[in-house]
């Protein structure tokens, strides 16, 4: 009765303990699912970036160790099929992170790269000068103070690529919106002697010397020639 109560016991232990290693093998799976699910988190919005950039055609980006990530992925892979328990080594994804940061590094560099290069192409420089003499008079006021804001919501796209198509919408709005804004100013096309006479004019004053034929004909065809006085400086 004893021996059969001990043997009894004992069966009870080994399956606690086998219970117990399966719990820790479990909570082992876990811990590397959630890793794997981290690399995936890291790669996937930026292969999201570079699909974006392809078919807008706007660039196409590529990492040069996909290559070598996929041979890692490959070998885990077949060294999980013979032998389960080799996941959880301590280092078993090592090899894998290092790969997906080195991919993920190069892939970023790239994608920020093409897209700072295509706002250089496409968004107008403003010049801040002109923007700053013309917001000084109250019938540009409004417009400069649009072109302002769309720059700076627009800046923010610099080393921040679109995500999705909406992403590259809303950027293409901002930008078409600021062209045609800042082509109303007059700024495209004026004449550098309008821009003197309108610095003098809005600091200090203007000589009679810079109020040129060329700067008159501006002035009146932008419809502001009654905002500017003649004075006798002292």
């Amino acid at each position: 009765m004893i021996l059969s109560k001990a043997r009894q016991l004992k069966d009870r232990l080994e399956e606690k303990k086998q219970l117990r290693d399966s719990m820790n093998q479990l909570q082992g799976y876990k811990t590397r699912k959630q890793r794997l699910e981290e690399f995936i988190q890291k790669v996937e919005p930026l292969t999201q970036t570079s699909q974006v950039l392809r078919q807008q055609g706007i660039g196409t980006p590529k990492a040069d160790n996909a290559k070598t990530v996929a041979k890692i992925i490959g070998e885990i892979q077949g060294k999980y099929r013979e032998q389960h328990s080799f996941i959880h080594q301590p280092k078993s994804l090592d090899p894998l992170k290092a790969g997906i940061d080195s991919f993920a590094a190069k892939l970023n560099a790239q994608n920020q790269t093409i897209w700072n290069q295509y706002m250089e192409k496409v968004v107008p420089i403003t010049n801040q000068n002109l923007l700053d003499v013309l917001n000084m008079i109250p019938t540009f006021k409004g417009a400069v103070r649009d072109v302002q804001t769309l720059s700076r919501e627009i800046g923010q796209y610099k080393n921040n690529p679109p995500k999705t198509q909406q992403d590259v919408d809303n950027f293409t709005q901002k930008v078409e919106k600021l062209k045609l804004i800042w082509g109303q100013l007059g700024s495209e096309d004026i004449p550098n002697e309008v821009l003197v006479f309108l610095q003098s004019a809005v600091i200090q004053g203007a000589s009679l010397d810079l109020l040129t034929d060329s700067v008159r004909n501006w002035l009146n065809k932008n419809g502001i020639q009654s905002f500017f006085r003649i004075k006798l400086s002292s």
